[in-house]
């Protein structure tokens, strides 16, 4: 759908990468030197293992949309990713379990249950068990009126759920995301996703 740099941070373009194996295809480039500002590239290797088709190109990666069958994935040393992670899944047909929240800080932890209650209005079928957060996906749902909770990785994958829901969706709280990644509303519509302000 598009090219994007989102400055050289795998944590923002995992957001990208993820959105765009559900909803179509983009490059995401700037990923060829060393001096990288997040320390999360193990998200290239963690959508291998998801069956996740990444090809590499010239400048960065490209992804393109598939069906991601359902998934066992240790998380605790990506806090981070978690809640995209989670989104993931809920378009992933199937029972999907994310694990290591036992190793997790208190604050990243509150941020996945707060992620679970705003997905929950959608019908989300997403919950947190002794083995983890296990999400049932399906393919399809409608959009809700969502709460970014002062948080803006919620806010992202609140916005990468948003973007693949089959109805509209609001964000309230949405300009969170100014204080982490403040292009990324810009990157979705290069993506051709409308995203309004309200």
């Amino acid at each position: 759908i598009g090219s994007i740099k989102p400055e050289k941070d795998y944590l923002k373009a995992s957001q990208l990468m993820f959105l765009a194996s559900i909803r179509g295809g983009t490059e995401i480039f700037g990923f060829k030197d060393d001096k990288m500002l997040s320390p999360d590239v193990g998200v290239l290797d963690m959508m291998k293992k998801c069956g996740i088709p990444v090809s590499e190109t010239d400048n960065g990666y490209s992804i393109m949309k598939c069906s991601m069958p359902p998934v066992t994935a240790d998380l605790g040393n990506y806090p981070d990713l978690i809640p995209i992670m989670i989104v993931r899944c809920a378009f992933s047909e199937g029972f999907s379990v994310i694990k290591g929240i036992d190793r997790i800080k208190y604050n990243e932890y509150s941020r996945i249950t707060d992620l679970i209650y705003e997905l929950r209005k959608s019908g989300v079928d997403v919950g947190l068990r002794d083995d983890g957060v296990v999400i049932k996906g399906r393919s399809r749902y409608a959009g809700s009126e969502f709460s970014a909770h002062s948080d803006p990785i919620i806010a992202a994958a609140l916005g990468v759920f948003s973007a693949c829901c089959a109805t509209d969706s609001t964000i309230n709280g949405a300009d969170v995301i100014n204080r982490w990644y403040p292009e990324m509303w810009e990157d979705m519509r290069s993506m051709g996703i409308a995203v309004e302000e309200v």
